[in-house]
């Protein structure tokens, strides 16, 4: 075993924190990427074993943290990530340049198979519904790529933004910047048309002013959608204007818009637990579970019954590692893919995480 990774499994297996059995679904070592159907007349492929580099304890559950191996090191440091069932899309450039590619490896199990370039894109949007995978390209175009072929759409003089996809769906969130009258967050299909049917939901005139007048909340950032609605990152300035005091509270939005609740990290929290309210916080949701995240840690709550589960740590050489929007993808199932860039051996490392 590599020195980095030792540190790495030693600072896995020590950072676990829980306070609070669970129920759900392991992943375990079959993996997806592999097919173990028995429909008849079809070839059964085994299911491929995957093995560990470390394995956490919450409550009596073991949770695996596997990394993604080719045969070559990723010498690119990645901005944006997503993942389908065939392959790993990582939007990657050299250290210190501002050229952006877009890098598809597909995988099965834990093997990374040879790298595909799919062309320039930026590190606005990298997303997925689970079979196409849509980001944008420079000059302006939204590519859609289904795993073989790449299809380029104009974007519109709305100049549509930041994008999130419902895994699993049809339906996306996407921001329009401007003084139009379509600025603001939107609700659409998505598919090879790009986006189709757009339902204006917050209007960057109207909603976001209300909440600077109103709340004294700011620079909304779209940061994640699931079926239950989409997630809008604030920055509250209580009443400070030299960034003082600032907090950035996280809101959940219905499908139509409605604001349904802020977002807590410390409900249900035990005593003596670090409290999390004023960190700068993501989110993301995996099939049972709610998650939120920071730096170089993860908070768990079962997304059923919104119980608090635990919090995962993680550090390399005692440096917490980031869990920036970009170095985290989620596929449907209760798995958390993450890049980390090892700046020592210059190399890009991805894990994925079954909770």
């Amino acid at each position: 075993m590599k020195p980095w990774m030792k540190r790495m499994t030693s600072a896995l297996a020590i950072s676990m924190m829980t306070c609070a059995l669970f129920t759900g679904c392991l992943g375990g070592s079959e993996a997806p990427g592999s097919s173990s159907g028995s429909d008849a007349g079809k070839k059964v492929e085994e299911p491929i074993k995957m093995e560990a580099m470390a394995t956490l304890k919450l409550g009596e559950k073991d949770i695996p943290v596997y990394e993604f191996k080719g045969e070559e090191p990723l010498p690119l440091e990645m901005s944006m990530m997503t993942v389908t069932p065939e392959a790993i899309y990582l939007i990657e450039h050299t250290h210190g340049k501002d050229d952006k590619v877009l890098g598809k490896y597909p995988y099965k199990g834990d093997q990374l198979t040879a790298r595909e370039d799919l062309g320039e894109a930026t590190s606005n949007v990298l997303t997925t519904d689970g079979k196409n995978v849509y980001f944008f390209l420079k000059g302006g175009h939204l590519g859609i790529y289904d795993g073989q072929e790449l299809t380029k759409v104009p974007l519109s003089d709305n100049r549509e933004g930041s994008t999130q996809v419902v895994y699993g769906s049809d339906q996306a969130y996407f921001s329009r910047s401007g003084a139009l009258k379509t600025a603001g967050y939107t609700r659409a299909k998505i598919g090879k048309d790009g986006y189709t049917d757009p339902v204006l939901l917050l209007s960057q005139k109207e909603y976001v002013h209300k909440m600077k007048d109103e709340r004294d909340e700011v620079s909304p950032k779209l940061i994640f959608a699931d079926e239950m609605g989409f997630y809008l990152r604030w920055t509250a300035r209580h009443g400070s204007k030299n960034g003082q005091g600032w907090t950035s509270p996280i809101y959940l939005y219905d499908k139509d818009g409605k604001e349904v609740r802020q977002l807590n990290p410390d409900a249900g929290v035990p005593d003596g637990t670090e409290k999390w309210a004023g960190k700068k916080l993501l989110v993301c949701t995996t099939k049972d579970y709610f998650c939120f995240l920071t730096t170089g840690a993860i908070r768990v709550f079962d997304k059923n019954t919104s119980a608090y589960v635990g919090d995962i740590k993680w550090a390399i050489d005692k440096r917490p590692v980031l869990a920036d929007l970009g170095h985290f993808a989620v596929d449907g199932d209760n798995h958390i893919y993450f890049g980390i860039w090892d700046g020592k051996d210059k190399q890009q490392h991805i894990y994925r995480m079954d909770l």
